[in-house]
């Protein structure tokens, strides 16, 4: 991502300035915070806060009685189920589910559910992701790929029409990136990196938001999560992308997954990224084709092979003069 100058910050500020008319801070979300910082805080007063906001607390059951969690047993329990939430994870769910909820409410109806179609396979990737890489945490990964794409709902609720139109103009993330960049001096990532970082979320998960739509290896590993699970959420719902390739690459460099494993992760991702769907309240509607992603992958692998067999015959032609 481009540095940004102080004029530029200053006009992010200004386009969020005018999202906190429109939409109030997380309160409920704040206060679990403040209470929270302190780690001898009182687990009382926190299941009353959570209490305050019903929608919060059925949400967070539903959580830990998720394949997420794996509970032997389900919990009604709302203190329980806090206390095996853990603070940081608490934190993040808490903060999120109110953010993403609030900017989602009164979009525009399509572009709500690519937004909510993306980030739950993001943030379904990401979880799993964070699984093979010792210094992660699930629920940080998860979190990070739900959050990237939040500068893209600030715009629309600030820009409004000429955002979608903008929005709908684009063929992938990297036209949006520059269509952004042209109308505004900035771009989406930018955007809901300093939003977080002014609802002060952790500065790992501030810094995967800012950098995710880039191709960068010498990153801390959660904006590598990111990165890959941007990629990844492309190439799970349209096999035939060139991101495809490109996830295919981080995979094998990173995570240790041949193209196999990338179909593996897809189809455990397809059933996880139902029951996440469903978490939120967000039916979608089309399926992913794990068939459809494993020829993809293997036509890609033949012709790399190729490729590759092409270049070496020209090298030992010119070596050889032949």
């Amino acid at each position: 991502m481009q540095e940004l100058r102080a004029d530029d910050l200053g006009a992010i500020d200004k386009v969020l300035d005018q999202l906190d008319n429109l939409h109030s801070s997380p309160l409920v979300g704040r206060k679990i915070v403040e209470l929270t910082r302190d780690l001898n805080y009182d687990l009382g007063e926190l299941t009353r806060c959570v209490e305050s906001d019903p929608a919060l607390a059925a949400k967070i059951l539903r959580i830990v009685n998720s394949s997420h969690y794996g509970l032997a047993h389900r919990t009604t329990n709302l203190r329980s189920a806090l206390v095996w939430f853990g603070l940081r994870s608490l934190r993040l769910i808490a903060l999120t589910f109110h953010l993403v909820d609030g900017l989602t409410t009164g979009l525009n109806r399509q572009l709500s559910y690519h937004f909510w179609r993306r980030a739950i396979s993001m943030a379904t990737v990401g979880a799993r992701l964070s699984e093979k890489h010792a210094d992660l945490e699930r629920d940080d990964g998860y979190a990070a790929g739900l959050l990237c794409d939040l500068g893209v709902l600030a715009l629309a609720q600030v820009v409004g029409d000429k955002y979608l139109a903008l929005y709908e103009a684009a063929s992938d993330n990297k036209e949006l990136l520059e269509l952004e960049h042209n109308e505004f001096g900035f771009c989406h990532p930018a955007v809901g990196a300093r939003l977080l970082e002014r609802w002060e979320f952790p500065e790992e998960i501030v810094a995967a938001t800012a950098h995710h739509h880039e191709e960068s290896p010498d990153v801390p590993p959660l904006t590598l999560c990111a990165q890959t699970s941007d990629v990844m959420a492309d190439a799970l719902w349209a096999p035939e992308s060139p991101q495809l390739s490109v996830a295919q690459k981080l995979l094998e460099t990173h995570y240790s997954t041949n193209s196999e494993g990338l179909v593996e992760m897809a189809e455990l991702c397809k059933e996880d990224i139902r029951q996440n769907a469903e978490l939120f309240g967000v039916r979608i509607h089309e399926q992913i084709d794990c068939d459809a992603l494993r020829q993809a992958a293997q036509k890609q692998l033949v012709e790399a092979s190729l490729e590759s067999a092409v270049d070496l015959e020209a090298s030992l032609q010119a070596t050889w003069g032949g």
